[in-house]
């Protein structure tokens, strides 16, 4: 079913189209003739094969974007979506990079990385993943907020089929966030007519969560002008979220040329629109734009001569891949347990302007684990505690960061982090490549893992073999085997995203017995590995593993020797992504074989991985692997204990791995 056409006119054709009413704003229609003049002529380059790629253009919609630009300073920041090259020419002025950036240029404003749907600039960003940017504006906002600027995020109607949209609203108007929000109502979602896609109403949405609403439309420019101004003021003066939804209509298709709507339906919109009456009717107006065709095209010949960046420029991620051969002794004891380290460490990060948001986290509870107990007591404005709202957690953690704020989030439990893997696949392991490199995201997002609590299928997950796929993105699974908060220290200091596997059990941990066979050793660089090995005896096998499994290997160490008669260098690795085995290599090159041990389960997993690296460095020995079984993590006690890595299981595969 399509828009009905005659319910349009009675809408939006019973208005007087003044033109003298509008010669006021000159500048203003001159800039929005320059964008869709921008916009025309990338499209006609796309049929040309001049480009690749795709593109989303805003003719028809120009007004939306101009009305925002002429309001906003230079410190107010805009979210944008996939449709976004009006904005981004209404908030930086600068269209000539942005033309470089869809040629593939190096001085293109993303370097030619982001091309259409991924910009950047100071005070502006857009995404291309619907909804995705909306809470990373509710994190600019956040960090923003004592600056008396605002952040703008737009969306189009279509986008209310994503939930993080309504977790965002929600969480901005808990906080009195600094945000506006504006929905660019075009009527379709690609080729869906909105009746078909949304039901109810798009302003009510807003309004359920308390957020005031104003709504203008880009055919009555006056009003619209004039009322986003009135809009913009009061956000200002207020600092609380409002609305603005923008009805509108988009003459060309959704991208290059998939258009299913009616002729007679886009012909009618055409003849209403602004700029086209204006070229109509005004010969100054008209005489103008000619002049802006003439020096768009004239730049799009000198666009498409320009450099296009290198591979060896583009290439190489932010995470540490430091490697080093030294090993220096281990700092193995400190004072009470795993979770009290963490929260010291924690509260000195608040006390320097760091910024802890999650569930539950504010006193008098502290997190399910504590983790953040009395912070926000003792610092309150640096404790966000949210709603159930896993996508927005992590969004706003990388606004905030991308604004250039310390922060760290904390996930309940990290099977939920499930919850939030667009954030981090299409977000915060992103940013830094797709936008040519001009930005960091140093989130760190802190997630407990791990069973033998008791928790069930859904709450006792080790899902970090999903986590350390994904590019850029730092992977740390820190140990008792050492004073965490060295190990802490490191990840914090990264600027990188980060994320921290803190294993449930790990968090009971207090310092370990010295057994006085062995020697503990740490590689002298950024997060390296733990190494320990006889004192006195040399080593016949090795166990490479991590986190919570390390430590009760340790503290059954001699029971292990005993049962296999054999005794074994023990790798506790930190870094799961990038993984680094070439320091230990030499240390094991001797042994008969290693036992790869991770707490998830082995398919398509960790070990696999550190078992292709081992024979890639020339380890000749044999290697076998042990995870958890291939199935959820039952709560029943005993049951649980035989599903996880135990030592019973591990003594088994040793025997395996030196009998074969």
């Amino acid at each position: 079913m399509f828009i009905n056409i005659e319910d349009i006119k009675k809408k939006y054709s019973n208005f007087k189209f003044d033109l003298e009413e509008i010669k006021k704003f000159e500048n203003n229609i001159f800039e929005a003739y320059r964008i869709r003049s921008v916009e025309t002529s990338l499209l006609k380059a796309f049929g040309e094969g001049k480009l690749d790629g795709t593109i989303h253009t805003c003719v028809g919609q120009e007004f939306s974007a101009v009305a925002l630009g002429r309001v906003l300073s230079s410190n107010d920041w805009i979210t944008s979506s996939h449709r976004c090259h009006g904005h981004f020419i209404a908030k930086t002025k600068n269209w000539k990079s942005l033309i470089d950036e869809l040629f593939g240029k190096k001085t293109g404003i993303c370097s030619g990385i982001g091309s259409s749907q991924h910009l950047y600039d100071k005070g502006f960003i857009s995404n291309g993943p619907q909804g995705l940017l909306v809470p990373v504006g509710s994190g600019i906002a956040f960090n923003e907020r004592n600056k008396n600027s605002i952040v703008t995020t737009i969306l189009g109607e279509g986008t209310f089929g994503e939930g993080v949209i309504y977790e965002a609203l929600n969480v901005a108007s808990l906080l009195k966030l600094p945000q506006m929000f504006i929905c660019e109502n075009n009527f379709y979602s690609q080729s869906t007519p909105q009746d078909i896609n949304t039901s109810g109403d798009i302003k009510s949405r807003f309004e359920a969560f308390g957020i005031k609403t104003f709504i203008f439309n880009t055919w009555e420019i006056n009003n619209l002008f004039v009322g986003v101004e009135k809009a913009y003021k009061i956000i200002k003066n207020n600092s609380e979220p409002i609305a603005i939804i923008i009805q509108t209509y988009r003459l060309n298709a959704h991208s290059k040329g998939d258009d299913d709507r009616s002729a007679d339906e886009i012909n009618y919109f055409k003849n209403i629109d602004p700029l086209n009456i204006i070229k109509r009717k005004s010969i100054h107006f008209a005489k103008k734009f000619a002049l802006i065709d003439d020096e768009i095209g004239d730049y799009f010949e000198e666009s498409s001569k320009k450099e296009s960046l290198d591979l060896h420029s583009y290439l190489g991620d932010q995470l540490p891949k430091n490697t080093s051969d030294f090993y220096k002794e281990a700092k193995t004891n400190y004072k009470g347990r795993f979770i009290e380290v963490l929260n010291n460490f924690l509260h000195e990060f608040a006390s320097s302007n760091g910024v802890i948001i999650g569930e539950d986290i504010a006193d008098p509870y502290g997190g399910a684990f504590k983790a953040t107990k009395g912070i926000s007591k003792k610092y309150p404005k640096q404790v966000v505690t949210t709603p159930i709202s896993e996508a927005t957690i992590v969004g706003m953690t990388a606004g905030i960061a991308l604004s250039g704020g310390k922060v760290c989030a904390e996930i309940m439990f990290g099977d939920f982090v499930t919850n939030a893997f667009d954030q981090i696949i299409n977000g915060i392991s992103k940013y830094h490549h797709m936008y040519g490199k001009k930005i960091s995201c140093p989130a760190i997002l802190r997630m407990p893992m791990g069973g033998k609590r008791g928790y069930g299928p859904t709450h006792s997950q080790s899902l970090e073999k999903f986590l350390c796929g994904i590019d850029n993105l730092l992977v740390v699974s820190p140990t008792s085997l050492e004073d965490p908060k060295l190990t802490y220290k490191d990840i914090f200091s990264q600027k990188c995203p980060s994320i921290i596997i803190e294993n449930k059990i790990e968090y009971t941990r207090k310092s370990i017995e010295i057994n006085n066979n062995l020697e503990i050793k740490k590689n002298n660089i950024s997060l390296g590995n733990i190494l320990i090995k006889p004192k006195y005896n040399k080593s016949h096998f090795c166990i490479v593993t991590y986190g919570e499994t390390a430590r009760l290997i340790y503290d059954n160490y001699n029971k292990i020797v005993e049962e296999i008669n054999a005794t074994f260098v023990l790798v506790n690795l930190l870094k799961l992504n990038p993984l680094e085995i070439s320091s230990f290599i030499k240390q094991i090159s001797k042994t008969q074989g290693v036992l790869i041990v991770e707490e998830g389960s082995v398919n398509f997993g960790i070990s696999a991985e550190i078992a292709y690296l081992l024979k890639d460095n020339c380890y000749f020995g044999k290697i076998r692997r042990l995870g958890s079984f291939s199935v959820p993590i039952p709560s029943a006690k005993n049951l649980e204990e035989q599903c996880l890595p135990n030592i019973k299981r591990i003594c088994s595969e040793i025997h395996k791995l030196l009998d074969a």
